[in-house]
């Protein structure tokens, strides 16, 4: 299935609108309770594109365009659907702030019990989770911007007082959340001897013991990222053993809620709030890590700074996340280069320090690593060997090949991998939280690094990986109900002819996850494609033979005034000089615009020495 995001998005949001105003009132919640992490992705099925993509804006009333219009008609026309978002927003923030005014972030129904016998405790629901703490990040820029943007057009004092509470709430609850991934952040020392070290080591001898010169070579490699720790002095436990001793491995990144050792983060007395205590066992976890670099890329992204949308506090709490993001990204990719011949990455599947061993972890580490080429740490030759590892990954979960009875791939879809939440234990049975998003990221991957590969095969593998994805996703569609058009029927693609049906309410966390797809596959479109010296080699050569043809054909036509001709090739001239302003971007659209006026060139020559045999 070709992708095509802005039909896509259109039909998404047709069906989002019948969805959550089905008798004209907003309607919270779908699959999961209404919780704080689902109630912002449902909203972000709306805004996320409506702020992200030119041409989906609905914060300009004068010019939404007609698509848009029709395909949101179910929320209201261009003047209504804005005043409507700021009443949502205005809904959501009062919703998930509690009677002493500060901001929630808890899982609800996304939190489950290890044991299926037993429910999680209502504390454990409560828990603040970094998944919320990062999907607010990116609410609160989407609203703020949306926000900032609308009230240029708003005249009414009601409706301008309406948006003055919202950009405080919309401020404070961004403040929270930022806060709140400072003190989720933490460091893991690994103990010498222990299973956490042991399993490491595994992982980047890939099965083979590391020696002390493969050691010596890790610790050397991981220095850059060792000697940036001491600066974490913000919400982060210091690990003195680590400093003290250099030959201590360690890891870094985002645990899933704020760290049982996390001090309280110092704020100033206008923005100050309660700060919760921290739950969480203090050692990264691959998929709140992704999740928080996810979060924080809106935070550092051209969009803010162009807005301004950071208040004094909030740049200096950028700040520090900003060494925290680039920590974890620096950490991840080299632990998952490390080596010569073989990446640990390309060992499918990765096994992490606490034994848990799947082929969405490598997608997880795939996905930072990702990340890594944005900032230009890694090349794109390092990028084009990891295609291999992204086209196995859509082999083994099943995505380019049939499923069959009792397939473990079935797991990575549904019920999905559980991500144990250690530390919740203390207050209720031991919790989990259950990823089944690998075929939306798996896709979402494969376009992003699409968008940043400078080698067309690697491009051309990559979008395949992305279209045989959405051709799965496109099976786990709702075919029936209200919801029809939305996600997440996971069942459909079962073997047994048991799948489909089930559940018709719509799952936020995948519609949010397709929509991020669609955000991504529409900015590598928008991206400037590639070019190959070929190519350009060859425009550049057609260019040069076009522009000496015209000038011998402007020569021998000079004395024929203003005739047909003339008229002809000057405003030839007026093509060619199009095809040498697009060449240095397009050198493929310059090359057939050249050569289609070579033929007409030619077939000027040849009219021109017919007529001249027949004198």
């Amino acid at each position: 299935m070709r992708i095509n995001p802005r039909q896509s998005t259109l039909d998404m949001w047709r069906s989002f609108a019948h969805t959550v105003r089905p008798d004209g009132a907003w309607v919270w919640g779908g699959r999961e309770d209404s919780n704080s992490i689902s109630d912002a992705e449902q909203l972000l099925v709306l805004l996320y594109p409506a702020t992200e993509l030119e041409g989906f804006s609905i914060d300009r009333p004068d010019s939404t365009e007609d698509d848009v219009l029709s395909a949101l008609a179910g929320l209201g026309d261009r003047i209504q659907l804005p005043r409507m978002v700021i009443d949502i927003l205005w809904d959501y923030l009062s919703r998930h702030t509690d009677k002493n005014g500060e901001p929630v972030f808890n899982g609800g129904d996304y939190v489950s019990s290890l044991d299926p016998n037993e429910a999680p405790s209502e504390e454990q629901r409560r828990l603040d989770l970094v998944e919320s703490y990062s999907m607010s990040v990116t609410l609160c820029l989407a609203a703020a911007g949306f926000s900032k943007s609308f009230s240029a057009s708003v005249t009414r004092p009601a409706l301008r007082a309406r948006l003055a509470e919202v950009d405080e709430a919309i401020n404070r609850r961004l403040t929270a959340a930022m806060v709140g991934l400072l003190r989720s952040f933490t460091l893991n020392v690994l103990d010498a001897g222990s299973q956490a070290e042991s399993n490491l080591l595994t992982m980047l001898g890939q099965g083979r013991s590391v020696g002390r010169d493969s050691l010596s070579m890790l610790h050397r490699d991981l220095e850059p990222v060792r000697s940036l720790l001491p600066d974490l002095s913000i919400g982060v436990a210091q690990e003195a053993d680590l400093f003290d001793n250099p030959d201590r491995l360690f890891e870094c990144g985002w645990t899933w809620g704020v760290a049982a050792d996390a001090p309280p983060v110092e704020l100033s007395a206008e923005h100050a709030f309660i700060q919760p205590p921290g739950y969480a066992a203090s050692r990264p976890s691959l998929y709140f890590t992704v999740s928080a670099l996810d979060g924080l890329g809106d935070l550092f992204s051209p969009r803010t700074r162009r807005l301004s949308l950071l208040s004094g506090d909030q740049q200096r709490l950028a700040s520090a996340l900003q060494l925290r993001w680039d920590l974890a990204q620096q950490y991840w990719s080299t632990i998952a280069r490390f080596g010569g011949d073989r990446w640990p990455l390309e060992d499918v599947p990765w096994l992490t320090t606490f034994e848990d061993e799947s082929e969405y972890y490598t997608l997880l580490v795939f996905s930072i690593l990702l990340q890594d080429r944005v900032s230009r740490r890694i090349t794109d030759d390092d990028l084009t060997r990891a295609v291999a590892v992204l086209e196995e990954l859509a082999m083994r979960g099943r995505i380019t090949r049939r499923i069959t009875r009792g397939d473990s791939a079935i797991g990575l879809h549904t019920p999905g991998v559980p991500i144990e939440l250690a530390g919740s234990e203390a207050i209720g049975p031991p919790a989990v939280w259950y990823a089944a998003d690998f075929a939306v990221m798996l896709a979402k991957r494969a376009v992003q690094a699409a968008g940043l590969s400078g080698q067309p095969e690697a491009r051309n593998r990559l979008l395949t990986i992305a279209e045989r994805s959405m051709d799965h996703l496109a099976r786990r569609r709702l075919k029936t109900g209200p919801s029809e058009g939305l996600w997440d029927d996971a069942a459909a693609i079962l073997p047994d002819g048991t799948g489909g049906g089930g559940d018709r309410l719509p799952s936020w966390h995948m519609n949010e996850r397709m929509m991020e797809f669609m955000v991504a596959s529409a900015n590598m479109y928008t991206r400037v494609p590639l070019r190959t010296n070929r190519i350009s080699d060859t425009a550049r050569s057609l260019l040069i033979e076009v522009d000496h043809v015209l000038g011998r054909e402007l020569l021998m036509a000079s004395g024929e005034g203003d005739s047909q001709l003339m008229i002809m090739l000057r405003q030839m001239q007026g093509r060619l000089a199009s095809a040498q302003q697009v060449f240095p971007e397009l050198p493929g659209t310059a090359l057939a615009l050249a050569a289609e006026m070579l033929r007409e060139l030619a077939e000027l020559s040849s009219a021109r020495q017919g007529a001249l045999r027949r004198l």
